[in-house]
């Protein structure tokens, strides 16, 4: 069982996550969602976030090596972004789903700060 979870760079004291079991994977290198009006009031829940994400060329090599981490035994990795909202929520969703489709169980998804406003 591992938890993957969300969190925002700019929130990261609210709550404590950063401990010695977590890998965090910085995603902010990615395309922001939020740079797209359309996409702005979403989150990284909704499909469009999630394929505007996923068509970043860098979201193979941010899948590539969260899955090292989990065959690593890592019991949490954590992605984060500027505020939690989009491009870190996505990757979970998204890694969660690929995951799930080559037959890993017992992932569960927390996103500590998608509901947090700046």
């Amino acid at each position: 069982m591992a938890s993957i979870c969300s969190f925002g760079y700019k929130h990261a004291n609210k709550p404590k996550i950063f401990d010695g079991s977590t890998a965090i994977l910085d995603v902010r290198a990615l395309r922001n969602p939020y740079a797209v009006y359309r996409l702005r009031s979403l989150d990284g829940t909704h499909p469009e976030v999630q394929a505007y994400v996923e068509s970043d060329p860098s979201f193979a090599e941010i899948v590539e090596e969260a899955k090292g981490l989990l065959k690593a035994g890592h019991k949490r990795i954590a992605f984060g972004c500027s505020y939690g909202h989009h491009r870190s929520v996505a990757v979970v969703e998204l890694f969660t789903r690929i995951m799930k489709k080559q037959g890993v169980k017992g992932l569960t998804n927390l996103h500590y700060h998608i509901h947090e406003r700046k």
